[in-house]
């Protein structure tokens, strides 16, 4: 651990990633930052070692990192694709929705630049936007599933603050397919109606005629 603080590292962390900690007197175990300097007196070298307690940062770490398990175990419990990304697009968090809909695991996608827009220059574009404190709603898409298929969404992208300035950005994503599909249907039922309609009003148009003359 000095030799760490020689090199100017921070120590506060053994080398297998536990807290260092040092025993009082009376047996307390207390976590610290040491600070470590070379001095020289009448002619001899010394090490100082100044101890610093971190029992409150230690505790907002721990606190912080519960709070990001949770995050993440909501993340994946929701029911729709959910991204998060830096500020150049590269993902960082990736749920189970998302990869059921688009076929990329978290393994695969996370420390990528997003993949997914069947044109590259439109996650540039969006960033842009959102980096600039947009919120986008409801924005219409089709994005590129791992297998190549398209997939029509909707998608919701906000802004990540840290300290005041955007940090990065989260994305929700609903898969318009269905509904796509039953757009589909049913206009074409309209056409069909219009249609069928048309021909009706044709044959009784005809026969009002021939009742006329």
């Amino acid at each position: 651990a000095f030799q760490r603080g020689l090199d100017g590292q921070r120590v506060d962390r053994l080398q297998s990633g536990d807290p260092v900690l040092i025993e009082t007197s009376d047996g307390e175990r207390i976590p610290v930052e040491i600070t470590v300097e070379r001095i020289t007196a009448d002619g001899d070298d010394y090490l100082m070692g100044v101890f610093r307690e971190v029992s409150d940062q230690l505790a907002r770490e721990r606190a912080l990192e519960q709070t990001t398990s949770r995050l993440e175990t909501l993340l994946d419990a929701l029911p729709v694709p959910v991204g998060v990304f830096d500020t150049n697009g590269a993902v960082e968090q990736w749920n189970q929705a998302a990869e059921e809909v688009f076929g990329y695991t978290a393994a695969e996608i996370v420390g990528q630049r997003y993949p997914l827009f069947t044109d590259d220059g439109e996650l540039d574009l969006l960033l842009d936007r959102v980096t600039d404190g947009e919120t986008l709603q409801n924005y219409r898409t089709t994005l590129r599933a791992r297998d190549g298929s398209r997939v029509p969404v909707a998608i919701n992208v906000r802004p990540i603050y840290e300290g005041g300035s955007i940090s990065g950005v989260v994305g929700t994503t609903v898969d318009l397919s269905e509904r796509h599909q039953r757009e589909q249907q049913l206009d074409l039922l309209h056409r069909m109606a219009r249609h069928n309609f048309r021909n009706e009003l044709s044959v009784i148009r005809g026969w009002s005629m021939a009742l006329r003359d």
